[in-house]
């Protein structure tokens, strides 16, 4: 005796064959920016701080300039990590003082609160604005730690900004510094 095919049987039997059918092409690799809006956290973006999901090469934050873009979503929505370099100068003032981390022998800048609306920051940022001086030497001879005040002025360019789920500084190059009361 021969049994009749079950309902379930046959809708899976239409739906294999129709997968057999079809040819698909392959996926172009997708763009991590694709389909992601900018970010809205309740807060208007600040004229120093950049959205991850728009900003673009020759795009203007603050006083400095967007030359080089390199950014991922990272883990979670709201994540980005990788490096954003500017071109540009500006002033700040602030503290110069070693790298919190005893191992590196590098000179560092903390800025004041005002100073800190200078630096390029990634929406949603919220860690400490300081960086390390890229050019270490001149750093070292313009800001002797034996003449450090608690308030130096100081001149960098070329910031470059990075994010990462790790310990990880920005750095900037030392144009100028004055050395004082401030």
């Amino acid at each position: 005796m021969r049994r009749a095919a079950t309902p379930v049987a046959l809708i899976l039997a239409g739906l294999a064959m129709a997968g057999c059918a079809e040819e698909r092409p392959d996926p172009e690799p997708a763009d991590p920016r694709a389909g992601l809006e900018p970010r809205d956290e309740g807060y208007p973006l600040d004229p120093h701080r950049f959205d991850p999901a728009t900003a673009a090469e020759g795009d203007s934050v603050g006083p400095w300039e967007i030359t080089l873009l390199d950014l991922t979503p990272g883990i979670g929505p709201a994540e980005w990590v990788g490096t954003v370099t500017f071109s540009g100068e500006v002033e700040l003032l602030g503290r110069a003082q070693p790298h919190p981390d005893a191992d590196l022998d590098i000179l560092c800048f903390l800025a004041d609160e005002a100073s800190a609306e200078r630096i390029p920051r990634m929406a949603g940022d919220d860690r400490i604005p300081w960086f390390c001086f890229a050019n270490q030497e001149e750093a070292a001879d313009a800001l002797d730690p034996v003449r450090m005040a608690d308030r130096v002025r100081v001149i960098v360019s070329d910031y470059t900004y990075r994010y990462a789920r790790t310990d990880i500084h920005d750095s900037a190059r030392l144009e100028e510094a004055d050395v004082g009361d401030g």
